[in-house]
């Protein structure tokens, strides 16, 4: 019996970076030799751009001195079920081909190392958009090698230890031993304030800056009712300049989630969206082909501005529910489902009526039937998750007198009343309220589950004997139950109470009464 001799094989494995959707994934760029005519072919779900490479890696092997084998030459890209797009594969493509055929020696050190790049035919390395993979390789701890012309924020540049031109100068860093990824640094991040207005430009106004320390200390969501020019856009632009900067595991997922969206954002400061009304759901949740992040996921992590919420299509409101809730939003498309991060605090304005005097009889002129159109956008299921509504209204002696009151009793940890005029004194306060809730209990307020607030009122209800009456008076249930319990929790907190008096809860309540009036 004659065994034919069989020939060896020779293989070699590159590691690399692939976009899908709004993540990355890693992939092995697999390369085999085999004996036959000579041919080139990728296989793995390559795309359009990434077929394409096959000439340019070829040109790009002999322009740079190296000799491109006469064999079979079969390219895998793993995981073979993630379409692969983009010329960045063209680097770690040809490297491999260069070890498989003996060009260059393989070490073990470059099975770790990330390599991406699109070739020119002369061998120059480009490229760009690639940000959301030198975020990834710090994420992951892993070296990353990118091209010379790349330009990335100063604070990323010590990420990156590698960066090439040609096609020969990567052959020569591959064998190297690399050095261990570069610390992430925050010295050079924009930390700048002078694009936030600040507080002390809104006057007459002590009792919204109070209701806004509430809401950015426990993260609850906000609504402004009031007539024209009474401040509500420009209090909904100072609200960011007194939330606590952003920590750098937050700064690395913002920069991220705007990098899909094409630009760079490296800053300590909460993102502010303001979508305008005519805003499609696919630009609101996100949408396209490629898939590119909406206004939900380009304010996470900071604050979602929607000024006249009237304005806005009712569905288009309720897609926000589940963002609202969660934290996130699931969309399906056609061939699969994908989850988008949406943590945002919601900031709406609106004016009661559409000429915006509703209460003022010389002013309003307006009639019962266009209130209610006016307000029909807003369904009753997504008003019911926003926390807090703030109205704007002339105050009588006794109302002024008790929000007086309450406002004396905003105390910092001292026991100094904290400053409402500065936003670097809120701020301030804001900062030390949020570290007391995730220290007590890993969590701000606004998330607060079923449980801590069943524990937080059965400890208040021990306290007091009148805190259950009051929620009976009250007749709260369900999320209208948790919500307010949520924020006489924030309320507490600012009031330097270690559990929720009848007066918290109380205020909560009138606070979370936000149903809309009619005539």
């Amino acid at each position: 019996m004659i065994h034919k001799k069989t020939t060896r094989v020779a293989n070699a494995r590159i590691t690399t970076y692939a976009k899908e959707d709004l993540s990355v994934c890693q992939v092995d760029v697999e390369v085999c030799i085999l004996p036959g005519i000579p041919s080139f072919h990728i296989v793995g779900l390559p795309e359009k751009a990434v077929k394409e490479s096959r000439e340019r890696v070829k040109a790009a092997i002999i322009n740079s001195g190296f000799t491109f084998p006469v064999k079979r030459v079969l390219v895998n890209l793993s995981p073979a079920d993630l379409p692969k797009s983009g010329g960045y594969f063209d680097l770690p493509i040809a490297l491999a081909i260069l070890i498989a055929s003996g060009n260059i020696k393989h070490y073990p050190h470059t099975q770790t190392a990330i390599w991406v790049g699109e070739l020119s035919l002369l061998g120059r390395i480009t490229g760009k958009n690639l940000l959301p993979f030198v975020i990834t390789a710090h994420q992951s701890r892993q070296s990353i090698v990118i091209p010379s012309e790349l330009t990335l924020p100063v604070s990323l540049n010590e990420v990156v230890r590698y960066r090439v031109s040609q096609l020969s100068d990567a052959v020569e860093l591959f064998q190297k031993e690399p050095k261990p990824p570069c610390q992430f640094i925050l010295s050079d991040i924009n930390n700048s304030r002078d694009e936030v207005p600040d507080f002390s430009m809104v006057t007459d106004r002590d009792w919204e800056k109070w209701v806004c320390v509430i809401a950015a200390a426990g993260g609850h969501h906000l609504l402004m009712q009031g007539p024209p020019g009474v401040g509500k856009t420009l209090i909904a632009q100072c609200f960011t300049g007194i939330l606590p900067t952003l920590e750098r595991e937050k700064i690395l997922e913002v920069a991220m989630i705007y990098s899909w969206h094409g630009s760079i954002r490296l800053s300590d400061r909460v993102p502010i969206r303001t979508p305008h009304h005519h805003i499609t759901p696919g630009a609101l949740l996100g949408g396209g082909v490629p898939f590119a992040p909406g206004e939900v996921s380009l304010s996470h992590h900071g604050v979602l501005f929607l000024d006249e919420i009237t304005e806005y299509p009712r569905g288009l409101l309720d897609q926000l529910r589940e963002a609202l809730v969660h934290g996130e939003v699931h969309l399906s498309r056609v061939h699969k489902k994908i989850r988008v991060d949406a943590r945002f605090q919601l900031l709406a304005a609106m004016n009661p009526c559409p000429c915006g005097y509703y209460g003022d009889n010389q002013r309003c002129i307006c009639g019962h039937l266009d209130i209610k159109k006016h307000q029909k956008n807003i369904s009753g299921p997504f008003l019911d998750r926003i926390d807090i509504s703030m109205i704007f209204s002339k105050d009588n002696v006794l109302q002024q007198k008790n929000k007086k009151k309450i406002i004396s009793e905003l105390k910092d940890p001292s026991g100094k009343t904290i400053d409402i005029h500065s936003s670097v004194s809120m701020q301030s306060a804001v900062h030390h309220f949020r570290m007391l809730q995730k220290s007590r209990q890993n969590a701000l307020n606004t998330d607060l589950p079923w449980e801590l607030c069943q524990q937080h009122a059965y400890a208040a209800r021990q306290a007091d004997k009148a805190f259950e009456l009051a929620e009976r008076q009250l007749g709260l249930h369900g999320r209208s139950w948790q919500k307010t319990m949520r924020v006489a929790r924030t309320i507490s907190d600012v009031s330097q109470s270690e559990v929720i008096k009848v007066d918290h809860l109380q205020l909560a309540a009138e606070l979370g009464s936000h149903r809309l009036t009619h005539r």
